[in-house]
């Protein structure tokens, strides 16, 4: 048998399921996308979210703060300083803890798939090996040895 031969019959894969004679990613579309991910994310919470915290405070405070003060001195004597920068600081604080938390999940997700000693991969059920003979790629053991195992 040839690597790669496709002349023996084979039982039809399940519907959805990945075909094993095909790469499931190529690493440099993986990266590209994790890319594109990081710069959604990005945008989402620099923008998007905000946006919204900013548009909810000031729906919920203009009617009994006036936040466009000309004077700086002036706003910064005002109880209305010291609010929204404890809000800001809090909004902070969970913003770097929204980050790490995602880091360490995706993190904590790529070691899953590296085998540790305290997360061995279970034992091979079947161990092969491929050898050059004769200018071909071949299995060892062949598998007419295989099957009569």
């Amino acid at each position: 048998h040839r690597a790669g031969d496709k002349s023996s019959s084979t039982k039809p894969l399940p519907p959805g399921a990945p075909n094993p004679e095909e790469k499931v990613f190529d690493p440099e579309d993986f990266i590209k996308h994790m890319e594109e991910h990081r710069k959604d994310v990005t945008v989402t919470l620099e923008r998007h979210w905000r946006d919204y915290i900013v548009s909810e405070v000031l729906d919920k405070m203009s009617e009994t703060h006036n936040f466009f003060v000309d004077n700086p001195q002036k706003y910064l004597r005002l109880p209305l300083h010291r609010v929204l920068r404890k809000f800001d600081l809090i909004l902070n604080a969970q913003m770097r803890w929204f980050v790490q938390t995602s880091i360490d999940t995706w993190v904590d997700f790529m070691r899953s798939f590296v085998p540790s000693p305290e997360h061995a991969l279970p034992a091979p059920l079947l161990t092969l090996s491929l050898a050059a003979k004769d200018g071909e790629v071949v299995l060892l053991p062949p598998p007419d040895e295989l099957i009569s195992r």
